[in-house]
Protein backbone atom coordinates (compact mmCIF):
# COMPACT_ATOMS: atom_id res chain seq x y z
CA UNK A 1 0.00 0.00 0.00
CA UNK A 2 1.35 3.40 -0.99
CA UNK A 3 1.94 5.56 2.08
CA UNK A 4 1.82 9.35 1.91
CA UNK A 5 3.41 10.04 5.30
CA UNK A 6 6.88 11.54 5.39
CA UNK A 7 8.65 9.36 7.94
CA UNK A 8 9.54 5.70 7.64
CA UNK A 9 9.86 2.86 10.12
CA UNK A 10 13.03 3.15 12.30
CA UNK A 11 13.36 6.89 11.76
CA UNK A 12 14.41 8.81 14.91
CA UNK A 13 12.39 11.99 15.47
CA UNK A 14 12.00 14.58 18.22
CA UNK A 15 8.58 15.79 19.36
CA UNK A 16 6.75 17.44 22.25
CA UNK A 17 4.00 15.42 23.89
CA UNK A 18 0.79 17.46 23.70
CA UNK A 19 -1.66 15.20 25.53
CA UNK A 20 -2.41 11.66 26.68
CA UNK A 21 -4.54 9.27 24.64
CA UNK A 22 -7.29 6.92 25.73
CA UNK A 23 -4.73 4.18 26.46
CA UNK A 24 -2.52 6.47 28.55
CA UNK A 25 0.02 6.90 25.77
CA UNK A 26 1.59 10.25 24.94
CA UNK A 27 0.49 11.99 21.74
CA UNK A 28 2.94 14.20 19.86
CA UNK A 29 2.68 15.88 16.51
CA UNK A 30 5.12 15.52 13.63
CA UNK A 31 4.96 17.65 10.49
CA UNK A 32 2.31 15.53 8.81
CA UNK A 33 0.62 13.36 11.43
CA UNK A 34 0.29 12.55 15.13
CA UNK A 35 2.63 10.06 16.78
CA UNK A 36 1.55 7.87 19.67
CA UNK A 37 4.30 7.13 22.19
CA UNK A 38 3.64 4.91 25.23
CA UNK A 39 5.20 5.82 28.61
CA UNK A 40 5.56 9.52 27.84
CA UNK A 41 3.77 12.44 29.50
CA UNK A 42 2.27 15.76 28.50
CA UNK A 43 4.81 18.59 27.97
CA UNK A 44 7.77 16.21 27.70
CA UNK A 45 10.23 16.65 24.84
CA UNK A 46 11.21 13.19 23.60
CA UNK A 47 13.29 11.39 21.04
CA UNK A 48 11.20 8.68 19.43
CA UNK A 49 11.89 5.72 17.16
CA UNK A 50 9.11 5.16 14.62
CA UNK A 51 8.11 1.49 14.94
CA UNK A 52 4.93 1.53 12.86
CA UNK A 53 3.57 3.74 10.07
CA UNK A 54 -0.20 3.74 9.56
CA UNK A 55 -2.22 5.66 6.95
CA UNK A 56 -2.82 8.71 9.14
CA UNK A 57 -0.55 8.35 12.18
CA UNK A 58 2.67 6.94 13.56
CA UNK A 59 3.40 4.67 16.52
CA UNK A 60 6.69 5.36 18.24
CA UNK A 61 8.93 3.98 20.98
CA UNK A 62 10.58 6.25 23.54
CA UNK A 63 14.33 6.45 22.94
CA UNK A 64 15.37 9.40 25.10
CA UNK A 65 13.75 11.92 27.45
CA UNK A 66 15.06 15.34 26.46
CA UNK A 67 12.84 17.26 28.90
CA UNK A 68 10.94 15.45 31.67
CA UNK A 69 7.51 16.34 32.99
CA UNK A 70 7.26 17.58 36.58
CA UNK A 71 4.61 14.88 37.01
CA UNK A 72 6.95 12.00 36.12
CA UNK A 73 7.80 9.58 38.94
CA UNK A 74 9.99 6.48 39.09
CA UNK A 75 7.94 3.33 38.44
CA UNK A 76 8.51 0.75 41.21
CA UNK A 77 8.00 -2.26 38.95
CA UNK A 78 11.13 -3.52 37.14
CA UNK A 79 9.08 -4.78 34.18
CA UNK A 80 6.67 -1.82 33.96
CA UNK A 81 7.29 -0.98 30.29
CA UNK A 82 7.39 -4.65 29.25
CA UNK A 83 4.42 -6.16 31.09
CA UNK A 84 1.01 -5.43 29.60
CA UNK A 85 -0.70 -4.77 32.94
CA UNK A 86 0.12 -1.13 33.72
CA UNK A 87 0.30 2.02 31.61
CA UNK A 88 0.64 4.85 34.16
CA UNK A 89 3.18 3.96 36.85
CA UNK A 90 5.38 6.80 35.59
CA UNK A 91 2.66 9.41 36.30
CA UNK A 92 2.10 10.72 39.82
CA UNK A 93 -1.15 9.58 41.35
CA UNK A 94 -2.98 12.91 41.57
CA UNK A 95 -2.39 13.40 37.84
CA UNK A 96 -3.62 9.86 37.15
CA UNK A 97 -6.92 10.89 38.75
CA UNK A 98 -7.03 14.07 36.66
CA UNK A 99 -6.31 12.05 33.52
CA UNK A 100 -9.16 9.65 34.23
CA UNK A 101 -11.61 12.43 35.08
CA UNK A 102 -10.80 14.21 31.81
CA UNK A 103 -10.94 10.91 29.93
CA UNK A 104 -14.54 10.40 31.06
CA UNK A 105 -15.46 13.98 30.05
CA UNK A 106 -13.86 13.63 26.61
CA UNK A 107 -15.24 10.14 25.87
CA UNK A 108 -18.78 11.14 26.82
CA UNK A 109 -18.47 14.01 24.36
CA UNK A 110 -16.70 12.17 21.56
CA UNK A 111 -18.69 8.93 21.65
CA UNK A 112 -22.01 9.95 23.20
CA UNK A 113 -22.25 13.61 22.10
CA UNK A 114 -22.83 14.44 25.78
CA UNK A 115 -21.58 17.61 27.49
CA UNK A 116 -21.44 16.48 31.10
CA UNK A 117 -20.23 17.82 34.41
CA UNK A 118 -18.13 14.95 35.77
CA UNK A 119 -17.13 14.56 39.40
CA UNK A 120 -13.44 14.17 40.20
CA UNK A 121 -12.31 10.55 39.98
CA UNK A 122 -12.59 8.88 43.40
CA UNK A 123 -9.14 7.83 44.52
CA UNK A 124 -8.15 4.41 45.77
CA UNK A 125 -6.99 4.16 49.37
CA UNK A 126 -4.03 2.16 48.07
CA UNK A 127 -2.18 3.23 44.94
CA UNK A 128 -0.38 -0.14 44.97
CA UNK A 129 -1.06 -3.51 46.65
CA UNK A 130 -4.78 -3.13 46.04
CA UNK A 131 -5.60 -6.20 43.96
CA UNK A 132 -7.23 -8.98 45.97
CA UNK A 133 -6.87 -11.52 43.15
CA UNK A 134 -4.14 -12.66 40.78
CA UNK A 135 -4.40 -14.81 37.65
CA UNK A 136 -0.96 -15.78 36.44
CA UNK A 137 -0.07 -17.90 33.39
CA UNK A 138 2.55 -20.60 33.98
CA UNK A 139 4.35 -21.93 30.95
CA UNK A 140 7.22 -24.21 29.93
CA UNK A 141 9.55 -22.24 27.65
CA UNK A 142 12.85 -23.72 26.45
CA UNK A 143 12.68 -26.34 29.19
CA UNK A 144 12.20 -23.82 32.02
CA UNK A 145 9.20 -22.90 34.17
CA UNK A 146 8.12 -19.30 33.54
CA UNK A 147 5.55 -17.47 35.66
CA UNK A 148 4.48 -13.97 34.77
CA UNK A 149 2.14 -11.78 32.78
CA UNK A 150 1.84 -11.42 29.03
CA UNK A 151 3.81 -8.62 27.43
CA UNK A 152 2.28 -5.64 25.65
CA UNK A 153 0.20 -6.84 22.68
CA UNK A 154 1.78 -10.29 22.75
CA UNK A 155 1.51 -13.81 24.12
CA UNK A 156 5.06 -13.65 25.43
CA UNK A 157 5.53 -14.29 29.16
CA UNK A 158 7.22 -11.47 31.11
CA UNK A 159 8.59 -13.31 34.12
CA UNK A 160 7.87 -11.93 37.59
CA UNK A 161 8.24 -13.09 41.19
CA UNK A 162 5.86 -10.42 42.55
CA UNK A 163 3.54 -7.70 41.26
CA UNK A 164 3.34 -4.32 43.06
CA UNK A 165 -0.40 -4.12 42.39
CA UNK A 166 -1.10 -7.32 44.31
CA UNK A 167 -1.81 -7.66 48.00
CA UNK A 168 0.96 -9.19 50.09
CA UNK A 169 -0.32 -12.74 50.47
CA UNK A 170 -1.14 -13.27 46.79
CA UNK A 171 2.40 -12.19 45.93
CA UNK A 172 3.85 -14.73 48.39
CA UNK A 173 1.86 -17.53 46.76
CA UNK A 174 3.75 -17.02 43.48
CA UNK A 175 7.06 -17.93 45.10
CA UNK A 176 5.64 -20.97 46.92
CA UNK A 177 4.04 -22.45 43.80
CA UNK A 178 7.11 -21.82 41.65
CA UNK A 179 9.36 -23.54 44.23
CA UNK A 180 6.94 -26.50 44.32
CA UNK A 181 6.91 -26.91 40.53
CA UNK A 182 10.70 -26.89 40.34
CA UNK A 183 11.16 -29.21 43.34
CA UNK A 184 8.86 -31.93 42.01
CA UNK A 185 9.43 -31.31 38.28
CA UNK A 186 5.69 -31.08 37.67
CA UNK A 187 5.13 -30.75 33.90
CA UNK A 188 4.09 -27.25 32.87
CA UNK A 189 1.94 -26.38 29.86
CA UNK A 190 3.67 -25.57 26.56
CA UNK A 191 1.61 -23.36 24.24
CA UNK A 192 3.31 -24.55 21.06
CA UNK A 193 3.15 -28.28 21.78
CA UNK A 194 -0.21 -28.13 23.62
CA UNK A 195 1.23 -30.48 26.23
CA UNK A 196 1.99 -30.25 29.92
CA UNK A 197 -0.16 -30.06 33.04
CA UNK A 198 0.08 -26.73 34.89
CA UNK A 199 -1.54 -23.78 33.05
CA UNK A 200 -2.35 -20.99 35.52
CA UNK A 201 -2.14 -19.91 39.13
CA UNK A 202 -5.19 -18.11 40.55
CA UNK A 203 -5.22 -16.75 44.11
CA UNK A 204 -7.66 -14.55 46.01
CA UNK A 205 -7.11 -12.90 49.41
CA UNK A 206 -9.54 -11.55 51.99
CA UNK A 207 -8.65 -10.45 55.54
CA UNK A 208 -5.67 -12.74 55.96
CA UNK A 209 -7.31 -15.80 54.37
CA UNK A 210 -6.22 -16.95 50.93
CA UNK A 211 -7.77 -19.25 48.34
CA UNK A 212 -5.41 -20.79 45.79
CA UNK A 213 -6.38 -22.59 42.59
CA UNK A 214 -3.90 -24.31 40.31
CA UNK A 215 -5.40 -24.66 36.84
CA UNK A 216 -4.41 -27.96 35.25
CA UNK A 217 -4.72 -29.55 31.84
CA UNK A 218 -5.96 -32.84 33.28
CA UNK A 219 -7.70 -34.51 36.22
CA UNK A 220 -4.90 -34.91 38.78
CA UNK A 221 -1.71 -33.12 39.85
CA UNK A 222 1.15 -35.12 41.35
CA UNK A 223 2.13 -34.13 44.90
CA UNK A 224 -0.92 -31.89 45.31
CA UNK A 225 -1.06 -32.78 49.03
CA UNK A 226 2.55 -31.67 49.39
CA UNK A 227 1.73 -28.29 47.89
CA UNK A 228 -1.14 -27.88 50.35
CA UNK A 229 1.14 -28.78 53.29
CA UNK A 230 3.69 -26.22 52.12
CA UNK A 231 1.02 -23.55 51.77
CA UNK A 232 -0.26 -24.33 55.29
CA UNK A 233 3.24 -23.81 56.64
CA UNK A 234 3.44 -20.35 55.03
CA UNK A 235 -0.12 -19.09 55.59
CA UNK A 236 -2.44 -19.20 58.59
CA UNK A 237 -5.66 -19.71 56.66
CA UNK A 238 -5.33 -21.25 53.20
CA UNK A 239 -7.42 -23.30 50.78
CA UNK A 240 -6.10 -25.17 47.75
CA UNK A 241 -8.15 -26.23 44.73
CA UNK A 242 -7.30 -27.87 41.45
CA UNK A 243 -9.28 -26.31 38.61
CA UNK A 244 -9.65 -28.51 35.54
CA UNK A 245 -9.34 -26.83 32.13
CA UNK A 246 -8.35 -29.10 29.24
CA UNK A 247 -9.57 -26.75 26.51
CA UNK A 248 -7.16 -24.95 24.19
CA UNK A 249 -8.54 -21.41 24.45
CA UNK A 250 -7.98 -18.08 26.22
CA UNK A 251 -10.34 -18.86 29.10
CA UNK A 252 -8.39 -19.27 32.33
CA UNK A 253 -10.73 -21.31 34.50
CA UNK A 254 -12.45 -24.57 33.66
CA UNK A 255 -15.90 -25.60 34.84
CA UNK A 256 -14.91 -28.15 37.51
CA UNK A 257 -12.82 -27.95 40.69
CA UNK A 258 -11.31 -30.43 43.13
CA UNK A 259 -10.73 -29.35 46.73
CA UNK A 260 -7.30 -30.46 47.91
CA UNK A 261 -7.48 -28.96 51.41
CA UNK A 262 -8.87 -26.14 53.52
CA UNK A 263 -12.25 -24.45 53.86
CA UNK A 264 -14.13 -24.54 50.55
CA UNK A 265 -14.80 -20.77 50.50
CA UNK A 266 -13.43 -17.44 51.58
CA UNK A 267 -15.90 -16.00 54.06
CA UNK A 268 -16.41 -12.29 53.36
CA UNK A 269 -18.69 -9.59 54.71
CA UNK A 270 -19.55 -6.43 52.78
CA UNK A 271 -22.17 -3.83 53.72
CA UNK A 272 -23.59 -6.25 56.35
CA UNK A 273 -23.90 -9.02 53.76
CA UNK A 274 -22.09 -12.29 54.48
CA UNK A 275 -21.02 -14.25 51.44
CA UNK A 276 -18.88 -17.21 50.44
CA UNK A 277 -16.43 -16.56 47.62
CA UNK A 278 -15.12 -19.52 45.64
CA UNK A 279 -12.75 -20.17 42.76
CA UNK A 280 -15.02 -18.94 39.97
CA UNK A 281 -16.89 -16.23 41.92
CA UNK A 282 -16.71 -12.73 40.49
CA UNK A 283 -15.72 -10.02 42.92
CA UNK A 284 -14.35 -6.53 42.24
CA UNK A 285 -10.57 -6.64 42.72
CA UNK A 286 -10.18 -3.38 44.68
CA UNK A 287 -11.97 -3.74 48.04
CA UNK A 288 -11.80 -0.04 48.92
CA UNK A 289 -13.20 1.26 45.62
CA UNK A 290 -15.83 -1.47 45.41
CA UNK A 291 -17.10 -0.51 48.87
CA UNK A 292 -17.16 3.21 48.03
CA UNK A 293 -18.91 2.65 44.72
CA UNK A 294 -21.57 0.32 46.17
CA UNK A 295 -22.10 2.80 49.03
CA UNK A 296 -22.81 5.57 46.50
CA UNK A 297 -25.23 3.33 44.61
CA UNK A 298 -27.04 2.55 47.86
CA UNK A 299 -27.15 6.24 48.86
CA UNK A 300 -28.67 7.20 45.51
CA UNK A 301 -31.31 4.48 45.75
CA UNK A 302 -32.21 5.43 49.33
CA UNK A 303 -32.50 9.09 48.31
CA UNK A 304 -34.99 8.07 45.62
CA UNK A 305 -36.99 5.53 47.70
CA UNK A 306 -38.21 3.21 44.92
CA UNK A 307 -40.84 0.52 45.41
CA UNK A 308 -38.94 -1.92 43.18
CA UNK A 309 -35.24 -2.32 42.30
CA UNK A 310 -34.26 -4.34 39.23
CA UNK A 311 -30.62 -5.42 39.41
CA UNK A 312 -29.74 -6.30 35.81
CA UNK A 313 -26.59 -8.39 35.23
CA UNK A 314 -26.73 -9.21 38.95
CA UNK A 315 -23.98 -11.84 38.96
CA UNK A 316 -23.60 -13.59 42.32
CA UNK A 317 -26.10 -11.14 43.82
CA UNK A 318 -23.97 -9.02 46.16
CA UNK A 319 -25.54 -5.72 45.09
CA UNK A 320 -29.02 -7.27 45.15
CA UNK A 321 -28.35 -8.42 48.70
CA UNK A 322 -27.08 -4.99 49.74
CA UNK A 323 -30.25 -3.36 48.39
CA UNK A 324 -32.47 -5.95 50.09
CA UNK A 325 -30.66 -5.54 53.42
CA UNK A 326 -30.59 -1.75 53.39
CA UNK A 327 -33.80 -0.62 51.63
CA UNK A 328 -37.52 -1.37 51.86
CA UNK A 329 -37.86 -2.01 48.13
CA UNK A 330 -38.69 -5.29 46.43
CA UNK A 331 -35.54 -6.49 44.62
CA UNK A 332 -35.39 -8.47 41.36
CA UNK A 333 -32.09 -9.88 40.08
CA UNK A 334 -31.53 -10.73 36.42
CA UNK A 335 -28.58 -12.95 35.49
CA UNK A 336 -27.74 -15.29 32.59
CA UNK A 337 -25.17 -17.54 34.34
CA UNK A 338 -26.87 -20.41 36.16
CA UNK A 339 -24.00 -20.94 38.64
CA UNK A 340 -24.09 -17.25 39.58
CA UNK A 341 -27.84 -17.41 40.26
CA UNK A 342 -27.30 -20.51 42.40
CA UNK A 343 -24.59 -18.70 44.38
CA UNK A 344 -26.85 -15.68 44.79
CA UNK A 345 -29.71 -17.78 46.14
CA UNK A 346 -27.37 -19.46 48.63
CA UNK A 347 -26.02 -16.09 49.76
CA UNK A 348 -29.53 -14.69 50.20
CA UNK A 349 -30.55 -17.70 52.29
CA UNK A 350 -27.39 -17.36 54.39
CA UNK A 351 -28.39 -13.76 55.16
CA UNK A 352 -32.09 -14.43 55.68
CA UNK A 353 -33.00 -12.46 52.54
CA UNK A 354 -34.44 -15.25 50.40
CA UNK A 355 -37.92 -13.69 50.60
CA UNK A 356 -36.67 -10.19 49.75
CA UNK A 357 -35.03 -10.92 46.38
CA UNK A 358 -36.39 -12.76 43.35
CA UNK A 359 -33.68 -14.00 40.98
CA UNK A 360 -34.60 -14.65 37.36
CA UNK A 361 -32.28 -16.79 35.21
CA UNK A 362 -31.92 -15.83 31.56
CA UNK A 363 -30.62 -13.35 28.98
CA UNK A 364 -31.34 -9.76 30.02
CA UNK A 365 -32.66 -8.96 26.56
CA UNK A 366 -35.45 -11.48 27.26
CA UNK A 367 -35.95 -11.24 31.03
CA UNK A 368 -35.80 -7.45 31.44
CA UNK A 369 -38.84 -6.64 29.22
CA UNK A 370 -40.95 -9.16 31.13
CA UNK A 371 -39.72 -8.02 34.55
CA UNK A 372 -40.41 -4.35 33.80
CA UNK A 373 -43.80 -5.15 32.28
CA UNK A 374 -45.03 -6.77 35.49
CA UNK A 375 -43.88 -4.01 37.86
CA UNK A 376 -46.17 -1.65 39.71
CA UNK A 377 -44.77 1.34 41.57
CA UNK A 378 -41.74 3.59 41.40
CA UNK A 379 -38.79 1.67 39.87
CA UNK A 380 -35.01 1.87 40.00
CA UNK A 381 -33.10 -0.01 37.30
CA UNK A 382 -29.50 -0.86 38.20
CA UNK A 383 -27.36 -1.82 35.21
CA UNK A 384 -23.88 -3.33 35.57
CA UNK A 385 -23.23 -4.92 32.16
CA UNK A 386 -20.09 -6.56 30.77
CA UNK A 387 -17.58 -4.39 28.92
CA UNK A 388 -19.54 -4.63 25.65
CA UNK A 389 -22.35 -2.60 27.24
CA UNK A 390 -26.06 -2.87 26.40
CA UNK A 391 -27.66 -4.43 23.35
CA UNK A 392 -29.85 -1.98 21.47
CA UNK A 393 -32.87 -4.16 22.25
CA UNK A 394 -32.28 -3.60 25.96
CA UNK A 395 -31.91 0.16 25.50
CA UNK A 396 -35.21 0.17 23.60
CA UNK A 397 -36.87 -1.82 26.37
CA UNK A 398 -35.65 0.70 28.97
CA UNK A 399 -36.83 3.68 26.93
CA UNK A 400 -40.25 2.06 26.41
CA UNK A 401 -40.65 1.05 30.07
CA UNK A 402 -39.37 4.37 31.50
CA UNK A 403 -38.08 3.29 34.94
CA UNK A 404 -37.96 6.45 37.06
CA UNK A 405 -34.31 6.04 38.12
CA UNK A 406 -31.36 4.37 36.37
CA UNK A 407 -28.05 3.58 38.06
CA UNK A 408 -25.48 2.53 35.42
CA UNK A 409 -22.20 1.04 36.69
CA UNK A 410 -19.69 0.63 33.87
CA UNK A 411 -16.28 -0.93 33.36
CA UNK A 412 -16.30 0.01 29.67
CA UNK A 413 -16.13 3.77 29.18
CA UNK A 414 -16.68 3.78 25.42
CA UNK A 415 -19.77 1.57 25.58
CA UNK A 416 -21.10 3.53 28.56
CA UNK A 417 -20.82 6.74 26.53
CA UNK A 418 -22.58 5.12 23.58
CA UNK A 419 -25.42 3.77 25.75
CA UNK A 420 -25.89 7.10 27.56
CA UNK A 421 -26.10 8.77 24.16
CA UNK A 422 -29.03 6.50 23.30
CA UNK A 423 -30.73 6.99 26.68
CA UNK A 424 -30.29 10.79 26.57
CA UNK A 425 -31.22 10.99 22.87
CA UNK A 426 -27.93 12.65 21.89
CA UNK A 427 -27.40 9.68 19.55
CA UNK A 428 -30.09 8.09 17.43
CA UNK A 429 -30.72 4.52 18.52
CA UNK A 430 -31.40 3.28 15.01
CA UNK A 431 -28.78 5.15 12.94
CA UNK A 432 -26.10 5.99 15.57
CA UNK A 433 -26.03 9.51 14.16
CA UNK A 434 -25.72 12.62 16.32
CA UNK A 435 -29.05 14.16 17.33
CA UNK A 436 -28.72 17.92 16.95
CA UNK A 437 -31.79 18.75 19.06
CA UNK A 438 -32.21 15.98 21.65
CA UNK A 439 -35.66 15.25 23.03
CA UNK A 440 -34.63 13.18 26.03
CA UNK A 441 -37.00 11.60 28.54
CA UNK A 442 -34.12 11.27 31.04
CA UNK A 443 -31.90 13.84 32.70
CA UNK A 444 -28.29 13.18 33.66
CA UNK A 445 -28.01 13.62 37.44
CA UNK A 446 -24.38 12.66 38.10
CA UNK A 447 -21.29 11.00 36.64
CA UNK A 448 -18.64 9.73 39.05
CA UNK A 449 -15.45 7.95 37.93
CA UNK A 450 -13.84 5.52 40.37
CA UNK A 451 -10.19 4.48 40.25
CA UNK A 452 -10.74 0.75 40.56
CA UNK A 453 -7.40 0.11 38.81
CA UNK A 454 -4.64 2.57 39.85
CA UNK A 455 -1.53 2.63 37.61
CA UNK A 456 -3.61 1.47 34.62
CA UNK A 457 -5.64 3.17 31.89
CA UNK A 458 -8.90 1.65 33.15
CA UNK A 459 -11.64 3.51 35.02
CA UNK A 460 -14.97 2.43 36.53
CA UNK A 461 -17.88 4.88 36.29
CA UNK A 462 -21.18 5.25 38.17
CA UNK A 463 -23.94 7.27 36.51
CA UNK A 464 -27.41 8.27 37.72
CA UNK A 465 -30.28 9.16 35.37
CA UNK A 466 -33.78 10.21 36.38
CA UNK A 467 -36.95 10.36 34.35
CA UNK A 468 -37.93 13.94 33.59
CA UNK A 469 -41.07 15.16 35.31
Amino acid sequence: MYNMLKHQKNDIVTTTILSLGINGEGIGRLEDAPVFVPFTLQDEVVEVKIIKVEKTFYIGKLVNLVEKSKNRVIAPCPVFTKCGGCQLQHLNYSEQLNFKTNLVVETLKKVGNIDASVNTCIKSENEYNYRNKISLPIREIDGQVKTGFYGNNSHRIIEIDACPLQQELTNKVIKVVKEFLNKYSVPVYNDDKKTGLIKHLVAREFRGAILVAVVINGTKMPHADELYKTLKQRFNNVTLYLNHNTKDNNVILGETNTLVGGHPFLEEELHSIKLNTGVVSFMQINNDIRNKMYAEALDKVNAFLPDVIIDAYSGAGLLSGIFAKNTNAKVIGLEIVEEAVKSSNEMLKQNGLQNRVKNILGDCSLTLPQAIKNIQGKTTLVIDPPRKGLDKSIVKTVLDAKPEQIIYIACGLTTLSRDLGYLLNTKDLETDKVVETPNAIYELVSVTPYDMFPQTKHVETLVELRLKK
